[in-house]
């Protein structure tokens, strides 16, 4: 369930927060501040905080269930865009 503020300045804060992004930065390869290990766990925190994790995990080969962002590793950007459409 998706929490949606009904006051007009939650929704305000929550919608300035999405727009804000986060403070930490993935900046690619050998940065050693942010890896990606550490920005997956940042991201996959900031989505279940919101109710938006659901949205990122996909099926395997073997009809698995896993989260895109923790378990990137299993999907081809192939796999990934075709189980997308599937949902269009």
């Amino acid at each position: 369930m998706c929490y949606q503020p009904t006051d007009p300045d939650e929704a305000m804060k929550v919608y300035n927060h999405a727009v804000e992004g986060l403070e930490m930065k993935f900046k690619g390869f050998g940065d050693a501040e942010c890896t990606l290990k550490i920005f997956g766990a940042d991201i996959l925190y900031e989505l279940k905080e919101c109710g938006l994790d659901g949205m990122f995990m996909l099926n395997d080969a073997q009809n698995n269930i896993y989260s895109v962002i923790t378990h990137h590793a299993l999907f081809t950007l192939t796999e990934i865009r075709t189980q997308i459409m599937t949902f269009y």
